[in-house]
């Protein structure tokens, strides 16, 4: 969950970079700064909430990792957006967010990653279409909004499957 609320924070952060300054260039750059900085997010919340960052002793953590590495294939794809269409590089990273959750409803086996893999994929697309490229940073707060959502779930998720885990306290 921290490593949502991590993202959460990027978007919200990213939302108010598109809001105040108008220089679509060095809006991508920062961007795609904040949204390098999710782990460390996510790592400093984990310290907040007193909640373990990594599990070592999971033999399948490794793989958790390389579902997560997999979306880096499409930096490449972004550089073309920044050079090339800048105004697109938000729904690019916008849509890769989304969709790179995917997997993680069988991983984590809870069916919210792939709900909000196709919701914010889906919205993202919409969003698209009907934006203009002054309002592209209503993209980032959907996908605060949108991660904003899934955290709670998710956590209220966890919660429920302590309580029922046999010698659960």
């Amino acid at each position: 969950v921290t490593f949502i609320i991590g993202g959460c924070i990027s978007w919200l952060l990213i939302m108010l970079i598109w809001i105040f300054n108008k220089n679509i260039f060095m809006n991508n750059i920062y961007t795609v700064i904040i949204g390098g900085m999710v782990s460390t997010f996510s790592y400093v919340l984990s310290k907040i909430m007193k909640i373990q960052y990594t599990v070592p002793e999971n033999p399948i953590g490794i793989l958790g990792l390389l579902l997560n590495l997999a979306s880096l294939f499409f930096i490449p794809f972004n550089f073309i957006f920044i050079f090339k269409a800048p105004e697109y590089l938000l729904i690019s990273l916008a849509t890769i967010t989304g969709a790179h959750f995917f997997p993680y409803a069988w991983f984590y086996k809870t069916k919210w990653y792939a709900i909000f893999a196709g919701e914010i994929v889906i919205g993202i697309f919409v969003l698209g279409i009907a934006l203009k490229i002054e309002k592209i940073y209503f993209m980032a707060l959907y996908m605060f909004i949108s991660l904003g959502i899934m955290a709670a779930i998710l956590y209220k998720e966890s919660i429920n499957k302590q309580k029922n885990e046999p010698g659960a306290v």
